[in-house]
């Protein structure tokens, strides 16, 4: 990951892993969703995120592909590897 110290925005950020098709697909997702974006709206999409997967949130706080990830919510054990 790589920060722009100037503006507190992820300039660059690349994942290499493997595991389930959820995990690879929540980080890959992720990872898109936060290239740009400042530090702050990053924290703020991390803690809106771990709430929707934990029930604490409605899904509506999500928007675009991160959204596509609270199907995961209805397989509880999953949860982890969308986290």
């Amino acid at each position: 990951i790589n920060v722009n110290s100037e503006t507190q925005t992820v300039s660059d950020i690349k994942f290499s892993g493997s595991g389930c098709s959820i995990s690879v697909a929540s980080a890959s997702i992720l990872t898109d969703e936060i290239k740009g974006q400042p530090i702050e709206k990053i924290l703020k999409l991390i803690e809106q995120f771990r709430g929707v997967m934990q029930g604490n949130e409605q899904p509506e706080v999500l928007e675009g592909d991160v959204e596509a990830l609270t199907g995961v919510r209805q397989f509880p054990v999953r949860i982890k590897c969308a986290l």
